[in-house]
């Protein structure tokens, strides 16, 4: 009797490499930008063309640096091509499962009693709440409903690492929530937020808290 292969586990919600506030970092998005990728590829090129019309083997040297950066460039640009659909449809998947407006991941940097200071969470916005998932089920671990939340903010950090959230501006690197749980204020910080920037939330909860009160 043949054995049916189990399948693989689908995670509840999957990170893009290429969205969030910080798109600068990591050394496999230097390569994989499309332009960038492009110009780097044509440069190698030329240079490899020069190398050859020389016939000397004293750049054998270069040559093997230069073989090392192709494989690089091709191995980095294969890794970003294979990424996008598999995740986009997953995340496809988790906003409709939820029948959320918006969803989107984040840390979760302090503030709420129920999860950990820097814990990895998804963010869910419904009509009527806002819900925390782990990246790993499709079960809401926190429901805040819309009517319990206070004020919203968007924080800035300056160079000494100082939060600001006098101002409401579109580069906002955080989110603060002001919450009640009964009679109690919590203020729930989010950074590295992904897929939604901490402006659009804003916007989303200040929108939904609109609607609700109509």
């Amino acid at each position: 009797m043949k054995l049916e292969k189990s399948k693989k586990k689908i995670p509840f919600w999957d990170d893009s490499p290429y969205e969030g506030t910080d798109r600068s970092s990591g050394l496999v998005k230097l390569y994989v930008g499309l332009y960038g990728g492009q110009l780097i590829f044509i440069v190698l090129v030329i240079i490899f063309s020069v190398l050859v019309n020389t016939q000397s083997t004293q750049y054998a040297q270069y040559f093997f640096i230069l073989f090392l950066f192709v494989v690089l460039f091709v191995l980095f640009s294969w890794i970003g091509t294979r990424h996008p659909s598999g995740i986009k449809e997953i995340q496809q998947k988790a906003l409709e499962d939820t029948r959320a407006l918006l969803i989107g991941s984040a840390i979760h940097t302090a503030g709420h009693p129920t999860l950990d200071c820097d814990q990895k969470i998804v963010i869910a916005l419904k009509k009527d709440c806002l819900e925390i998932y782990k990246y790993d089920s499709a079960i809401p671990i926190v429901t805040i409903d819309i009517k319990e939340i206070g004020e919203i903010k968007t924080i800035i950090y300056d160079d000494d690492r100082v939060p600001h959230s006098d101002v409401v501006d579109s580069a906002a690197q955080a989110l603060q929530v002001e919450f009640y749980i009964g009679d109690k204020k919590h203020y729930c910080v989010f950074r590295s937020m992904r897929k939604v920037r901490p402006i659009d939330w804003y916007q989303a909860i200040k929108k939904a808290q609109h609607m609700g009160q109509g």
